[in-house]
């Protein structure tokens, strides 16, 4: 197994859009965000391996009183999750979609609060397999 160099932006305490290598573990954090509708909260390409990981998504879900709450996840383009709460429902664990994600593939992760201003927060984490 080889192990790539940590990247100078590769903190546990970064967040943004971006995806982080910490040998062959990656990782992308956006940081709490009040979308005030619909709003990107990750968006990287991904590198010459695949990825296992998860997406975990949070949100003030009692603070928002029912609202209109989803996360949308797209590979490409393609709309691979998407998962809506109206009703307030939601509860711990629901939030957690795991994922095979191929080599060089455009990742966006679109989170939407139906304009209640709640914070919300949408994590990557995975384990990289076959980089070159």
């Amino acid at each position: 197994m080889t192990e790539a160099d940590v990247q100078p932006s590769a903190s546990i305490a970064s967040t943004g859009k971006g995806l982080r290598y910490i040998g062959n573990h990656c990782y992308a954090y956006s940081g709490t965000m009040e979308p005030g509708g619909e709003a990107t909260a990750l968006n990287f390409t991904t590198g010459s391996g695949y990825i296992v990981g998860r997406f975990e998504m949070n949100a003030d879900f009692k603070g928002g009183g029912g609202n209109d709450y989803a996360v949308t996840i797209k590979f490409n383009e393609n709309i691979i999750v998407f998962e809506q709460d109206i009703a307030n429902n939601w509860l711990a664990g629901d939030n957690e979609f795991h994922v095979i994600i191929p080599p060089l593939t455009v990742v966006e992760g679109l989170l939407k609060d139906g304009g209640a201003n709640k914070d919300m927060n949408l994590n990557f984490t995975g384990r990289v397999y076959g980089a070159t």
